[in-house]
């Protein structure tokens, strides 16, 4: 998806001639030479639903840097010390549901100040612009909905600063809320074209990059969670939206020998790894809420994040 615009058809080229993307994705290159082509979706529209608008395996416990050790971050790799690093929730803590056991442990890692406050602020405009687009009946999105409500809701605020806050962030929304006369072909996200079924005529603009950087964020961390290794390249990690049908098809036989970790009925992430001819590959699937469903690949040589 680099450099593609949210207004053009993109297309998702898998080298299906490459030993890793075979096994990865060997249901659907059906072990040819032949090049498939998939759509995605630019993320440019999310469906607002119906008329809406404004257990796990245990990951290994994280180590406190030693005094005066300087840590890089995760996400810009920049070096940390005590005073420059901070927790981050991988997912923000905002995403998880009011019905999230207590037992589940939330990702996180030590990440520097710039990058938690920077990247929060995106993953908070994204978690508004998806959330109200969610069914607010699903289980998995249980007060998401009325969060997502809340933060445009000056009235809702402790003081001034919060309320003018969260003015200007419903002013921001609303520029990009438009009425829909059509279905458009392109740039809805598959989570949320059900909602048009359903009634909807709503389209709420979503900024690609945005949202792409949020999964990023996401992969970059759990990735130096799961395996230690760092990812020097935000623009490595590839994300995409694809359909439910498409999905299926891709994962029906990596599937049973990924790793599943649950976090609770809003956050369900899947990742299989495999290692061939120097190099390794990851795949991640997020199911977020139930609804909104995105994957992330990345490509790295042996050596790379040691």
């Amino acid at each position: 998806m680099r450099g593609s615009s949210p207004r053009m058809t993109v297309f998702l080229l898998f080298r299906t001639t490459h030993p890793v993307n075979r096994r990865l994705l060997g249901s659907v290159a059906g072990g040819g030479s032949r090049r498939y082509l998939y759509p995605t979706w630019p993320a440019t529209w999310a469906m607002p639903y119906r008329v809406l608008v404004a257990g796990t395996p245990a990951l290994r416990q994280e180590k406190k840097p030693k005094r005066g050790c300087a840590k890089p971050c995760p996400y810009c790799l920049a070096p940390m010390t005590r005073e420059t690093r901070s927790r981050d929730h991988i997912i923000a803590n905002s995403w998880y549901p009011e019905t999230t056991p207590a037992s589940v442990q939330r990702w996180t890692v030590f990440a520097c100040k710039k990058c938690n406050h920077e990247l929060g602020i995106i993953e908070q405009e994204m978690f508004i612009r998806l959330g109200l687009c969610l069914d607010p009946n699903a289980p998995g999105a249980n007060e998401i909905v009325s969060r997502a409500l809340a933060a445009l809701d000056p009235q809702l605020a402790t003081n001034a600063q919060e309320a003018e806050k969260r003015r200007q962030v419903r002013h921001r929304i609303s520029k990009d809320v438009e009425e829909l006369p059509e279905l458009p072909g392109i740039g809805v996200l598959p989570a949320f074209k059900a909602n048009w079924d359903l009634g909807s005529r709503t389209g709420i603009r979503i900024d690609p990059q945005q949202l792409h950087r949020v999964v990023q964020k996401w992969v970059k961390g759990l990735h130096f969670r799961i395996t230690e290794r760092l990812i020097p390249d935000w623009d490595s990690i590839n994300v995409r939206h694809i359909t439910a049908e498409t999905e299926a098809h891709a994962f029906r036989e990596i599937e049973p020998y990924a790793m599943k970790y649950n976090k609770g009925p809003g956050i369900q992430v899947l990742q299989f790894s495999a290692s061939e001819n120097g190099q390794n590959a990851t795949i991640y699937r997020f199911v977020i809420w139930d609804q909104y469903r995105v994957h992330a690949t990345i490509f790295e040589d042996d050596a790379s994040g040691t």
